[in-house]
């Protein structure tokens, strides 16, 4: 009798051990399952938090640029007026951005028409990516810091000189003002007017010899 009891016993603690041993394990599953969801939900609720904090810090700065002065690293010229650059210090997102240079404009070298291409332009191309590529400058921002082709518009500081001006001082650009971005207009009329006179650069002999060139009213 005390075989068959223990029997009995051996047998019924084994079923209760895999009963629990079964219970536990599900527990354990779905708890695991509820803390994994957990953390998804908490994972995606801070990538969501981060994103839209940093797009709106982003927004805020574009918006917030208006007469500032931010430094930049020139990565790339693109023609004589227009430059690839990595914003420095709060604005270094690691993005390339282009940029327009205000006031002024030079020659087309990368038109997509081909035909408004000049050797000026090429000439303006060139002398701007010796003179900015690969350098650090300042970019001065007017009162809009962008135009309606998404690209930057500034003032360009090369070592404390103004650029844009010292394209018309040499006689590679001239005269192009759009509202409400006018800060140096008269600085700038003043050097166009300078070079014309000196027959500097694309003025000389005061011709009319490229296709660019045209009488200022």
């Amino acid at each position: 009798m005390n075989k068959d009891l223990n029997e009995y016993i051996n047998k019924t603690s084994k079923k209760v051990y895999k009963k629990t041993t079964k219970e536990i394990t599900k527990k354990e599953a779905n708890l695991n399952k509820k803390i994994l969801l957990l953390v998804i939900s908490i994972l995606c609720v801070l990538i969501s938090s981060y994103t839209s904090t940093n797009n709106l810090k982003k927004e805020k700065n574009n918006n917030d640029l208006s007469f500032k002065k931010i430094p930049a690293n020139v990565i790339r010229v693109v023609d004589g007026d227009t430059i690839n650059v990595r914003f420095k210090e709060e604005l270094d997102d690691g993005n390339i951005y282009k940029v327009r240079l205000i006031g002024i404009d030079t020659p087309e070298s990368k038109h997509i028409d081909k035909s408004k291409n000049t050797k000026e332009g090429q000439i303006a191309y060139e002398y701007t990516k010796k003179m900015l590529e690969g350098k650090d400058i300042i970019l001065e921002f007017d009162i809009a810091p962008k135009d309606k082709y998404g690209r930057f518009l500034a003032y360009v500081y090369l070592e404390n000189e103004l650029y844009n001006k010292h394209l018309l001082d040499i006689g590679y650009a001239k005269i192009m003002t759009i509202q409400p971005n006018s800060k140096y207009v008269e600085i700038f009329k003043k050097a166009q007017k300078e070079a014309r006179e000196n027959n500097r650069g694309f003025w000389k002999n005061n011709k009319k010899e490229t296709k660019w060139i045209e009488d200022l009213k």
